[in-house]
């Protein structure tokens, strides 16, 4: 009797990861997998990687692939030294990183001569699934809830290493981002209202400034020209002390421009529909090169 128990109470455990509708992947603009890998030599190099998706796409081998940007932070330290995740500046360009797309409840990555699986979300207990050493065996299946939403997650042999719906795997968008000679930290997966983070004591890397027009610029406090309020709850105002035109640029967290015009003296913008979080305001006139402000919106 105590045997048919604690099968009935499995059964009655287990059923929630099998019968919740499939979470395709978020390959739409605005996704973005944020991560640290560190390379331990004569040096420790740490770089922080902002991985995200901008809505460019890409055709090869008759498929069309979703596009992977990088935007990168690269710092050397003593062997040994704790360093914190915080918004810093990028020391590398947006660049293109690779491309991926989904069919089938399978996720593949765009190689060089042909594209491999990365993730399988088709599989059951005692199937084997793409991990950052090969191949791994699922042990169990389960679901983890991520801001309201249940998505299966894959327990695999290796304690380090699941598969999650809909965010890819516990090392990210792609487990193998190095060579495998240092170690590697997944921060968070972030899309619209979706936030995921394995362990919700360490933020998110945010790598800022963006890349915009021009290149990486720096952040500074812009003289002559002023934004009002800041943090901005509805409206921003705009204030020029410029004689020539000046171009307004305004930027989210993933360097998509969402504004842009030429204004003398004042303008005011419509803020109040956009998402909070931080923006970046970057205005150029004939009298110098642009400079990039951070706005809040609220």
């Amino acid at each position: 009797m105590k045997k048919l128990l604690f099968i009935a109470i499995l059964i009655e455990v287990t059923y929630p990861a099998f019968s919740q509708a499939y979470i395709p992947m978020a390959f739409a603009s605005g996704a973005m997998w944020r991560y640290r890998t560190i390379e331990i030599e004569t040096s420790m190099t740490i770089t922080d990687f902002m991985l995200f998706m901008d809505g460019t796409d890409t055709v090869s081998l008759g498929n069309t692939y979703h596009v992977i940007k990088a935007r990168n932070r690269v710092m050397d330290y003593p062997i040994g030294a704790v360093v914190p995740v915080e918004p810093d500046t990028a020391t590398i360009s947006d660049v293109y990183f690779g491309a991926v797309r989904e069919e089938g409840k399978k996720v593949y990555q765009l190689g060089i001569i042909n594209e491999q699986l990365l993730f399988d979300f088709n599989v059951h207990v005692g199937d084997s699934v793409p991990s950052y050493t090969g191949k791994v065996r699922v042990n169990g299946i389960d679901s983890v809830v991520i801001s309201g939403a249940f998505h299966k997650r894959y327990l695999t042999a290796d304690p380090g290493f699941q598969v999650i719906e809909g965010v890819g795997s516990s090392r990210g968008l792609i487990p193998a981002l190095n060579d495998g000679s240092g170690l590697i930290n997944f921060y968070c997966f972030s899309y619209d209202s979706v936030l995921y983070r394995p362990d919700s004591t360490i933020p998110c890397t945010y790598i800022y400034p963006l890349m915009l027009e021009s290149g990486i610029a720096s952040v500074e406090k812009v003289t002559g020209v002023e934004f009002r309020p800041n943090p901005a709850f509805g409206i921003v105002h705009i204030f020029s002390s410029f004689i020539q035109p000046v171009q307004i640029g305004i930027y989210n967290s993933i360097g998509s421009l969402m504004v842009k015009e030429y204004m003398i003296k004042n303008s005011t913008i419509n803020v109040a529909s956009w998402p909070r979080g931080v923006y970046y305001v970057k205005y150029s006139c004939y009298s110098g090169t642009g400079k990039v402000e951070r706005l809040v919106i609220n």
